[in-house]
């Protein structure tokens, strides 16, 4: 989920207080496709939760965060950091299994 998605979910989430929204409504206020928000939603169980049985979905304050916002900002960036990271390094890691197939076709011709 990317910060700037985030935060529009975060602010029309917000503005509902404990009613939250259905994804479609989520969807005209924030401007995220419904595929996206539906995955976000569902995939991120410490930043939204679902209200009963509708397809309903608010801010959850009983997780980790406790519903603040800012914290979960800041969980969300540091999420796409560690992303970054990981993708960082799988490339570094195909670059040297590239490196060593490279050497050996040489050494065996």
């Amino acid at each position: 989920m990317k910060v700037s998605e985030s935060i529009k979910i975060f602010s029309a989430l917000s503005a509902t207080k404990s009613n939250g929204m259905t994804i479609i409504s989520l969807s005209r206020e924030s401007e995220i496709d419904i595929s996206v928000l539906r995955k976000c939603l569902t995939k991120n169980k410490d930043f939204f939760v679902r209200v009963g049985e509708k397809q309903i979905y608010t801010i959850n304050r009983f997780s980790k965060y406790k519903g603040d916002i800012e914290r979960m900002i800041v969980a969300v960036e540091d999420m796409n950091q560690s992303k970054a990271s990981n993708m960082y390094l799988y490339f570094i890691l195909m670059a040297a299994v590239f490196t060593t197939l490279m050497a050996n076709l040489v050494i065996n011709k």
